[in-house]
């Protein structure tokens, strides 16, 4: 099955907002030696899902907390 693109503002997409995201793995976040925080919309956050969890985008659509009503203050994901 194909996922569907989505566009959004000036035409982005999920499958852009997870290359853009997939950049913070090549990042050296270890020499940091603290986590970080990031704030982020719909598409990011799902991008998180989709990279750290290694599941499709239509997997990450069907759990959103946006559609389970599972929210919460916030998400960790670990970017090895």
């Amino acid at each position: 099955m194909k996922t569907k693109l989505i566009y959004f503002v000036h035409g982005t997409t999920y499958d852009n907002a997870s290359k853009k995201c997939s950049g913070w793995k090549q990042v050296e976040l270890t020499e940091l030696g603290k986590a970080i925080g990031i704030v982020a919309h719909r598409a990011p956050q799902l991008a998180f899902e989709v990279i750290t969890k290694n599941i499709s985008w239509e997997k990450t659509n069907e759990n959103a907390w946006r559609k389970t009503g599972d929210w919460q203050p916030g998400w960790e994901y670990n970017i090895d």
